[in-house]
């Protein structure tokens, strides 16, 4: 009841035609709920996808961050620790400490700096055929858990967000919307793992080039095929009793030498 009403808080507070709750990813002391976001107008070719995060501590969602590159080698680093469920704890900690006996010596230096950048802007301002050159300098950022949960949505999100084939078309504009006529895959094509595509933007050669001749306006494989998939045996699929609903399951295998 509570992750209900979290969900339509959520769902109240940010603007997305489409808000899925993603999964549970289970921790040591408290567990993730991750809900994902979906906007299909006005993205050309593929949705924009969101994700939030939320606690079993206290079922509030907020905003997933992006991963970050120069958190790749913290992620190799602690990928094999599990997550404890709280996005506040710090893996690596980036941030030069501060002496306190040299904080007002400091404060000053920085107020010096600041008068010599402000004498030196006037000075350009001065000569109009002065080009300044802005370099922004990349801070290093702490690597938290949530960093790390932010890695482990997206990676998990991208090899295993599948659907069947005809559930999505592509308009003429290039914008991906549901197909309203899909009813369901035929029970001999349940079993059939070519008929499964992925839900994420094309990264094949093939699959681009039939999205720039314009042909998957009137096809339905226009996204990555899951038989297409350089891994392969990750992928497991079973008829229930009725045999019309078909359960799918994703193993991976972590060799850690």
């Amino acid at each position: 009841m509570k992750l209900e009403i979290s969900l339509n808080e959520l769902h109240n507070k940010i603007r997305v035609e489409e808000l899925w709750l993603w999964g549970k990813i289970i921790g040591t002391d408290f567990d993730y709920f991750i809900a994902m976001g979906i906007n299909y107008k006005n993205h050309y070719e593929f949705p924009e996808k969101t994700f939030y995060y939320a606690t079993s501590m206290d079922y509030v969602f907020n905003s997933l961050p992006d991963t970050l590159a120069q958190h790749i080698p913290d992620m190799k680093k602690h990928s094999y620790a599990m997550l404890k469920g709280d996005p506040k704890v710090i893996l690596e900690n980036y941030e030069e400490a501060v002496d306190p006996e040299s904080a007002e010596a400091k404060e000053k230096e920085n107020q010096a700096e600041e008068n010599k950048d402000k004498k030196e802007e006037d000075l350009l301002l001065l000569d109009e055929s002065v080009d300044q050159e802005v370099k922004p300098v990349e801070k290093r950022l702490n690597f938290s858990e949530l960093s790390k949960l932010s890695f482990i949505v997206k990676a998990i999100d991208y090899d295993t967000n599948i659907f069947p084939k005809g559930a999505f078309r592509l308009l003429p504009i290039h914008e991906i919307r549901k197909n309203d006529t899909f009813k369901g895959l035929k029970q001999d094509e349940l079993l059939d793992i070519k008929n499964y595509h992925y839900f994420r933007p094309i990264s094949t050669q093939k699959r681009k080039e039939i999205i720039e001749s314009d042909e998957a306006i009137f096809r339905f494989d226009f996204l990555d095929c899951v038989d297409e998939d350089p891994v392969n045996g990750c992928w497991s699929m079973q008829l229930d009793s009725t045999k019309e609903i078909v359960n799918i399951y994703f193993y991976i295998i972590i060799n850690n030498c």
